[in-house]
């Protein structure tokens, strides 16, 4: 199985658990379609990130997808926003419904279908934030999100990419994607 498969629907941060928590053979087509790192330290760069988003006045907050260890750091940190998360049209609705029965209680959360903007959507008071690892002048993401972060780069409001690579990361993972990081994001949490 690819991770990208099971990317849109859990996140990284979870995915990197999963196989973490399990013996997955050294060279593994998974193990390597994941960023060269740590499970603890993709979660601390996951929580981390969690704090400066939440203690910034983002009215609403677009992830690219459901990155499901940043939106409980998130709960933890007394997010007030509201989150959307975007739903690649590739997730049949089995998995869209899945993911909807993951998300961590306390958030004010909704999902969208990839192609939508959440409504009422501002450049001033709200945020994209996708997961990946930052390069200059380029940046990896897995596939579908890389797709999505492409789709939604003419957003004129803060473009957070998330850089789980903790800064260990030298080669990108199997089937991501790179993309410009300047056209497509205007910060980077790490």
């Amino acid at each position: 199985m690819y991770a990208d498969a099971l990317i849109p629907q859990i996140g990284i941060g979870e995915l990197v658990s999963v196989v973490d928590s399990v013996t997955v053979p050294a060279g593994s087509a998974l193990q390597g379609a994941l960023p060269q790192t740590t499970a603890p330290a993709i979660r601390e760069c996951l929580e981390c990130s969690a704090d400066t988003l939440a203690a910034r006045d983002f009215r609403k907050v677009f992830l690219m997808q459901p990155e499901l260890v940043f939106m409980e750091a998130l709960a933890k940190r007394d997010f007030r926003g509201q989150l959307y998360v975007c739903l690649a049209n590739d997730l049949d609705e089995r998995d869209a419904e899945r993911v909807s029965r993951n998300v961590p209680a306390g958030l004010d959360i909704s999902f969208v279908r990839e192609g939508t903007y959440p409504r009422d959507f501002s450049p001033r008071t709200d945020a994209l934030v996708a997961f990946g690892i930052a390069r200059a002048p380029g940046a990896w993401l897995p596939e579908t999100e890389a797709r999505l972060a492409n789709y939604y780069a003419d957003f004129t409001g803060e473009k957070i990419l998330v850089d789980l690579s903790c800064g260990t990361t030298a080669e990108r993972p199997l089937r991501w994607n790179s993309l410009d990081l300047s056209r497509c994001f205007t910060q980077i949490f790490f």
